[in-house]
């Protein structure tokens, strides 16, 4: 008898070990399913550096969403193009435009480049709001891009007051007289999915991220690559 009830507690002690096995699986690949379908959280500049380079054609990056989330500075004709994908929220893309974009801004003024910016949704509520706003003055005011960005991200920069709110952006219509019902709707893309367009078809893995010709820079602060990529790739 005792043999036989050891065997049976041996064979239930088996059973329960397999069962806890089993749901110890399945909470590992559910959790690593929720990230690999989540866009990103977090952000980084010069501690973050991507190490593999991404290719894809310039075609292929515009095929990602609708033209009106696209605007270029610069004369189409320009046979090397930059992409520069950021979010509002990130300090770091910030400050790529405050001390490396001025150097790009020299390219597109010889027309030896066009240039265009992608906004994301990664970090927060503000992430959101500011990209809608973002896609819809591409769409309604592709003139007035450069500027309302730039203004954007100095603002935040310089850490104006309301910044990154409803209230903010009241001032900026009223300083650019922008139609409200316009830049403030819902574009006509979802902001999120886009982001997630992106992040899946080019493996973005922080922000800031630049592509030149289609191929991502190591360090986006690193002006040096960028040039050296111009070359390698015009």
């Amino acid at each position: 008898m005792n043999k036989k009830k050891k065997k049976n507690n041996v064979l239930l002690w088996s059973i329960i070990g397999i069962f806890v096995v089993g749901i110890i699986v399945t909470f590992i690949t559910l959790n690593l399913n929720k990230e690999k379908d989540n866009p990103l959280t977090s952000t980084g500049g010069k501690e973050n550096v991507v190490e593999q380079k991404v290719i894809a054609n310039p075609e292929t990056l515009n095929e990602i969403n609708e033209k009106e989330t696209i605007y270029y500075e610069g004369e189409e004709t320009a046979t090397n193009e930059i992409l520069f994908v950021f979010d509002y929220a990130c300090p770091w893309c910030k400050k790529w435009e405050a001390e490396v974009f001025p150097k790009v801004e020299e390219l597109i003024g010889e027309g030896t480049v066009k240039y265009r910016t992608q906004s994301m949704v990664y970090l927060n509520d503000v992430s959101l709001l500011l990209a809608n706003f973002d896609q819809n003055v591409k769409n309604y005011y592709p003139n007035k891009y450069t500027e309302i960005n730039q203004k954007i991200m100095l603002d935040g920069n310089n850490h104006v007051a309301d910044w990154g709110t409803s209230g903010y952006l009241q001032g900026i219509i009223h300083d650019y007289k922008l139609d409200e019902n316009k830049v403030l709707e819902t574009p006509s893309q979802d902001s999120i999915g886009v982001t997630r367009s992106y992040t899946k078809a080019l493996e973005i893995d922080s922000v800031p991220t630049v592509f030149v010709n289609g191929v991502q820079v190591n360090d986006a602060f690193n002006y040096n690559e960028i040039e050296e990529l111009l070359k390698e790739t015009k």
